[in-house]
């Protein structure tokens, strides 16, 4: 989890893959898909979960 917070993109981009989804982590999901300069490789993946996350949410 503490990798969505790291200096390195690559390190982001793991995290952004396979960090648990919990509220802290979706908060920091949005904020890295929305962040107009991170990696667009970042942005995407960080898309990719919280579109399926959606799709896999429950009532």
């Amino acid at each position: 989890m503490e990798g969505l917070w790291d200096c390195e993109a690559g390190v982001r981009l793991l995290a952004a893959r396979h960090a648990p989804l919990t509220d802290t982590t979706r908060e920091r999901l949005c904020h890295l898909r929305d962040d107009p300069i991170e990696t667009a490789e970042v942005r995407a993946a960080a898309l990719t979960r919280l579109a399926g996350a959606t799709a896999t949410a429950r009532p």
